[in-house]
């Protein structure tokens, strides 16, 4: 599942307005790299607050739609 563009660009300009830009990643691989880094490390990953409301709608979505929204065909 993907956020459209548009829905993107609003997350990104609602983060911007809290004054928490300077937390997000400049890109999905930057994003990534930190991700892997705290993983090895076991240290905490930097709060990116783009990528924390991307993962709270994906979640949101999958307990309301389910394997549906993944491609998984439930009814065998």
């Amino acid at each position: 599942m993907q956020i459209c563009g548009a829905h993107w660009n609003d997350l990104k300009k609602a983060i911007d307005m809290k004054g928490l830009s300077s937390f997000v990643s400049p890109d999905g691989h930057a994003a990534l790299d930190e991700m892997l880094k705290e993983r090895e490390a076991d240290e905490d990953y930097p709060y990116d607050p783009l990528l924390a409301a991307n993962n709270m709608i994906c979640n949101a979505a999958l307990k309301a739609g389910g394997l549906y929204l993944m491609g998984v065909n439930e009814g065998g």
